[in-house]
């Protein structure tokens, strides 16, 4: 999908994965192997202490692995693309940043409202990083059947996207429709575009900051090309903040890996625990 997600592929053919798995492995395997030997000949091998430096070693595998759990968010978005979800209401503009960023007429755009009926999915490179962007059904009401059904698939999308960008005219007052969609957003990572900066405003990003805390709010006219560039730069900070620019760092894109990950974590708090318990070193 993009050069990074290809330099992670590579990696992984290359054992990358492998390796870190094969130090944590050789580290355990070290201590049992330490313990064992212990207990065949503890007139020669002292355990005294060892406790301690026991519990330092799984905490630190312990890390390790809840690191590599967490690159599985990462992992999965570079391998599938973010799922990225532009919502609205009907004419507020976009199907033009849809155009905008595929760089064709992906998507029709007329002054006519309910022009978009059904999503329309692109996977675009974004600053080195694939979007799944889907363009969707301006969310209203209506009476057209085939509208509501477009609607219907815009709020599915919705509850799939890991971002999800909205889209307002800053020239008209908000409405029951912008409500609706404002009641999807509490606690969800967004963007909300204030559209259509060329006309005169009469929504402030104070107003829409009050209503949707979380989000990053971006000042933009579409009909002019204002504000992709700022688009851009908050999905690269917002998705990843930072951490997939680390050329050398692992990540895992593999659910069977992830799975198999969580097992071992399970187990290795099992293990942290046990001295707690005074258990003794055998168990």
């Amino acid at each position: 999908k993009s050069d990074l997600a290809l330099k992670n592929s590579l990696a992984q053919l290359r054992g990358t994965v492998l390796q870190e798995i094969s130090v944590l492995r050789d580290k355990m395997i070290h201590h049992t192997a330490f313990i064992e030997a212990a207990l065949d000949d503890p007139e020669h091998i002292s355990l005294d202490g060892f406790t301690n430096e026991l519990k330092v070693s799984i905490i630190e595998i312990r890390d390790r692995l809840k690191q590599l759990i967490a690159s599985a968010d990462n992992g999965r978005m570079l391998k599938e693309g973010i799922k990225t979800v532009i919502l609205g209401k009907p004419n507020v503009g976009k199907s033009s940043l849809m155009n905008l960023f595929a760089g064709e007429e992906r998507a029709i755009v007329t002054d006519i409202a309910g022009t978009t009926r059904d999503t329309i999915e692109e996977v675009i490179s974004i600053r080195n990083i694939p979007v799944r962007l889907t363009d969707t059904a301006g969310i209203r009401q209506t009476d057209d059947i085939i509208e509501k059904i477009g609607i219907e698939k815009s709020k599915e999308s919705f509850n799939k996207a890991d971002l999800v960008i909205f889209m307002v005219d800053g020239s008209r007052s908000l409405d029951e429709e912008d409500e609706e969609i404002l009641q999807y957003m509490d606690g969800r990572q967004a963007i909300v575009v204030l559209n259509k900066q060329d006309l005169e405003q009469v929504i402030t990003c104070e107003e829409i900051a009050a209503r949707v805390p979380q989000a990053v709010i971006i000042e933009a006219s579409m009909k002019e090309g204002a504000g992709l560039e700022s688009i851009e730069d908050k999905i690269e900070e917002m998705v990843y903040g930072g951490q997939v620019k680390q050329n050398d760092s692992i990540m895992v894109t593999n659910v069977r890996h992830k799975n198999l990950l969580e097992l071992a974590l399970q187990s290795v708090e099992d293990a942290r625990a046990m001295p707690q318990m005074r258990q003794p070193l055998e168990f």
